[in-house]
């Protein structure tokens, strides 16, 4: 957005949005400015559209709503192969604070008290993977906690898993929420 507003490019600029987003004084000011360059702005919720016009950062006309896919039962019966050879709950999302999988790492230590054969695979990439890291080896956890990075199919992983574990401090609507109920993963 900053170099459409540097070198004025000859093409179309499409904003998405996802979730509800954190407005800091940057970022509001990089959006006001850069609004007028944009062609759209998407957003995958109701909620979420209802949000950004509501704050009247850009025109309301240029909002619309693209919902993200997801896959019908028939594909997802497809994923059927085991990805690893042990018991493992699952967590998928960017590695961000919001995600919030430090308070899931701190507290895997009680899971297991209940079921030690458990594992515990997050999926995801992102800013917090280093601190995540640590923070499994500062638990010694590193034989029961797996980060396994972005993965392109995530069927796969939620039809092996015992159960999903969403545990964002925020989630508009939680799509891997959605893809885990697809895939009837509890």
């Amino acid at each position: 957005m900053i170099l459409s507003l540097i070198f004025c490019y000859r093409c179309t600029f499409i904003l998405r949005i996802s979730g509800f987003p954190k407005l800091n004084f940057f970022r509001k000011t990089l959006w006001k400015i850069a609004g007028s360059n944009l062609k759209f702005i998407t957003c995958p919720t109701v909620a979420t559209k209802s949000d950004l016009i509501k704050k009247k950062i850009f025109n309301k006309e240029k909002i619309i709503l693209v919902r993200d896919p997801i896959l019908m039962d028939s594909k997802i019966d497809n994923f059927k192969s085991k990805i690893v050879n042990f018991k493992y709950c699952l967590a998928i999302g960017r590695l961000t604070a919001q995600k919030n999988f430090s308070f899931l790492i701190k507290s895997f230590d009680r899971i297991l008290k209940i079921d030690p054969d458990l594992n515990l695979i997050i999926l995801g990439e992102g800013e917090e993977f280093e601190n995540l890291k640590s923070l499994i080896k500062k638990k010694k956890l590193e034989s029961k906690i797996h980060l396994f990075g972005f993965q392109k199919n995530v069927y796969k992983f939620l039809k092996g898993a015992e159960c999903f574990i969403l545990c964002s401090l925020w989630e508009d609507p939680g799509f891997v929420l959605i893809e885990a109920l697809a895939s009837k993963t509890p």
